[in-house]
């Protein structure tokens, strides 16, 4: 989109390209025309076609590779300006729960992520939406070794070419639209093993990715957090009234209710003992 400020040096990368195209066509497409999903025909916690391009977008994000400089990666440096506030920049105790914020947003998204790729997603939801006891995550894990995990490399996108999108309308056996590559070649996989599988690809440290850079920065801000010295709050006036954020009291009140305090201990300690 054309515009008169400076734009980030950050570039999506193929893949991210491709998922923000689709966010876009989505969100084009809502506005010519009313959302068709019936509330009262909907399966529980599903998603409208725009959010879950939102959710393929953000997951892209997340699993891009770090190369030479972080803040190449799309998500880091849009994360950057999380310390700019209207009147300057943010205090240090602010960036931590900021952080952790990002942090567990992505780790919902790839929660959602992993029961979208579940053979039995609908029914899932269907028990969680019902409080259902029964156990849909029994049996053992199998192995990973065979799949082949596509990667985000993190390298620039390739020079654009218009995407195309077709019209899709989703088959009465499935409601989630169209299975991806990864639920056609492994359709067995369930919810616990996707959810153990994108973990260890890029939501922990020594992935070089986001996550990995998120998890640093956090550590490093509570560090600072701890060795800086945080403004105080407790001030004097007049040399007896003490002034501790919005109370103030002087020390006449002070001892006035410390022996109040005592004389109602006493008589009630009278009157049990």
């Amino acid at each position: 989109v054309p515009h008169d400020w400076q734009s980030p040096p950050y570039e999506f990368t193929e893949r991210q390209q491709r998922s923000w195209d689709i966010v876009w066509h989505q969100a084009q497409a809502q506005e010519d025309s009313p959302d068709p999903m019936d509330p009262e025909d909907a399966e529980p916690f599903e998603l409208r076609p725009i959010e879950i391009a939102i959710l393929e977008f953000c997951i892209d994000l997340l699993r891009q590779k770090i190369r030479n400089d972080e803040y190449g990666c799309a998500l880091i440096c849009a994360t950057a300006v999380l310390g700019c506030g209207e009147f300057g920049w943010a205090t240090p105790e602010s960036f931590p729960p900021q952080i952790s914020s990002i942090i567990k947003i992505a780790r919902f998204f790839v929660l959602h992520k992993a029961l979208r790729l579940d053979p039995e997603s609908v029914e899932i939801r269907r028990g969680f939406a019902h409080r259902t006891d029964r156990r849909w995550f029994q049996g053992d894990m199998v192995d990973m070794d065979d799949y082949t995990y596509e990667a985000d490399e993190g390298y620039s996108s390739a020079p654009a070419t218009p995407t195309r999108f077709r019209g899709h309308s989703p088959s009465s056996s499935s409601v989630l639209g169209p299975f991806t590559q990864e639920q056609r070649r492994h359709p067995r996989r369930t919810f616990p093993e996707w959810v153990k599988f994108m973990v260890d690809a890029f939501m922990v440290r020594g992935t070089n990715g986001p996550v990995q850079w998120l998890l640093d920065l956090r550590t490093y801000g509570m560090k600072v957090f701890f060795n800086t010295p945080s403004e105080g709050h407790i001030g004097w006036k007049d040399g007896d009234e003490l002034l501790y954020k919005q109370i103030h009291f002087t020390m006449g009140d002070f001892r006035g209710f410390v022996h109040g305090l005592v004389g109602q201990m006493r008589e009630q300690l009278v009157r049990e003992l």
